[in-house]
């Protein structure tokens, strides 16, 4: 191991050895693996399509095909994903070009995501944890095969490492304006691709409340506020409501709690259509009227319906709730994608090597404080899946920042296997010693 570390000594190197690795095996996952002809690009692939066909930021959430209805307008999704399409698609036009293009540029930003996760390990830890941890994310089969999905989770990670090391920066060390100022515009990020992160603003805010500094919690509030404020306006400005990011809490609400799944389904499992669209509550969503009130009444049936039968089951939906959780900790038996045994292989390793690297960071009080972000995110973590469903996706967003902590475990760990055979190898030399000691006297 020794020698493998003295390969990366120097910083700099490091850095550009993680990030060619990086590109380079997720270049060949593109060539190799990447779907560029007829790609599954969910919601996001069709506002991008309409926007550039002209139609406007429209969607149908009771028809992702749009075979049946018509588009209508949308805050079904964030923005950012999809302006992000839109610009290839524009570059482009709707083609392979623009798909591999678009795949290209997730091995970009997967790439400067294992850069971003070394500057992090090395910040908490020390040089050879930062090594493994930007090696593992640039080499790991789960980070690469993300890279030619077309989803927010590569930029997610992106953004989510600049929140982690901007908050170590801010948080844990002499801080300056520059900083929380980067702090918060890493949140701005990335409230443009998930909703649910005002929820991790308010934490980090929260978080910097406790610690009296005052002006940077309001920073961290405002400026991603101000930032967002432009899609929070199109939205007043075309639904006639306030709609801070999105519309689709409500049948996100519905998905986790039901009477006909358990929290982590969100296509029914015969005809991988949504649950919104297969139950007691589909049949009311297609009465609605096809308009522009489309997505906030679809919504509102959705909590209502959500809200009736947590009342009338409280103790099933207590149950989905814990399930949910054990879902997202361990394994979830209802996603192919979870059984695959590369993927149980990998989370499990990572999750070992976590509680490993976990408990020996709280026996440092220095290091342990530095996992404060850490704690806060999978605070937030459990409390999405409680209020919603559980993907597997969740366990690959928590994963990356985990890395860190996890490679500091399996460093400790080699640390325990040097020293138990160094004392080793010392007691065989004392021992041998010894005998010819004895032979010697004899």
């Amino acid at each position: 191991m020794e020698m493998f570390y003295e390969l990366f000594r120097n910083r700099k190197k490091s850095i550009i050895t993680i990030f060619s690795v990086s590109f380079l095996l997720r270049l060949i996952a593109i060539l190799l693996l990447g779907e560029i002809h007829k790609p599954q690009m969910w919601e996001f692939g069709i506002l991008a399509r309409n926007l550039y066909n002209g139609i406007g930021y429209s969607f149908n959430i009771l028809d992702f095909n749009e075979t049946i209805y018509t588009p209508v307008v949308s805050a079904h999704m964030p923005p950012g994903l999809v302006y992000i399409f839109l610009f290839f698609y524009e570059l482009f036009g709707i083609n392979s070009v623009s798909y591999f293009s678009i795949l290209l540029f997730n091995s970009i930003l997967g790439s400067l995501s294992c850069v971003i996760i070394y500057l992090i390990a090395e910040r908490i830890y020390d040089n050879r944890t930062a090594v493994l941890s930007g090696l593992f994310v640039a080499i790991s089969p789960i980070f690469i095969f993300s890279t030619i999905n077309y989803n927010s989770i590569i930029i997610y990670h992106l953004a989510l490492g600049l929140i982690f090391l901007y908050f170590l920066k801010t948080y844990n060390e002499k801080s300056n304006l520059k900083n929380v100022i980067l702090l918060s515009l890493s949140i701005s990020l990335i409230l443009y691709f998930r909703s649910e992160m005002q929820l991790l603003m308010i934490l980090v805010a929260g978080a910097f409340l406790l610690k009296k500094k005052f002006v940077y919690c309001l920073l961290i509030l405002i400026i991603p506020g101000i930032l967002f404020l432009p899609w929070t306006y199109r939205n007043y400005i075309v639904f006639g409501t306030y709609i801070p990011t999105t519309t689709s809490f409500g049948v996100n609400f519905h998905i986790g709690h039901n009477d006909i799944t358990n929290g982590s389904q969100w296509l029914n499992g015969t005809n991988n259509l949504p649950i919104y669209w297969t139950d007691k509550l589909g049949e009311k969503l297609k009465k609605l009227p096809i308009d522009d009130r489309l997505e906030i009444n679809a919504g509102n049936l959705a909590i209502e319906e959500a809200l009736s039968f947590i009342k009338a089951s409280p103790g099933k939906d207590m149950i989905n709730s814990v399930r949910k959780l054990f879902y997202l900790w361990i394994i979830d038996p209802n996603n192919s994608k979870s059984m695959n045994p590369l993927y149980i292989l990998s989370w499990f390793v990572t999750l070992m090597l976590f509680i490993i690297g976990y408990i020996f960071s709280k026996k440092d009080k220095e290091i342990s404080s530095k996992l404060k972000f850490i704690n806060i995110y999978l605070l937030m973590m459990m409390a999405v899946v409680v209020v919603f469903f559980t993907i597997s996706r969740y366990q690959i967003q928590m994963s990356y920042l985990m890395i860190p902590t996890a490679m500091y475990g399996l460093n400790k760990l080699f640390e325990k296997i040097n020293k138990h055979k160094k004392n080793q190898k010392t007691a065989d030399t004392k021992m041998l010693n010894k005998e010819k000691y004895y032979e010697k006297v004899s």
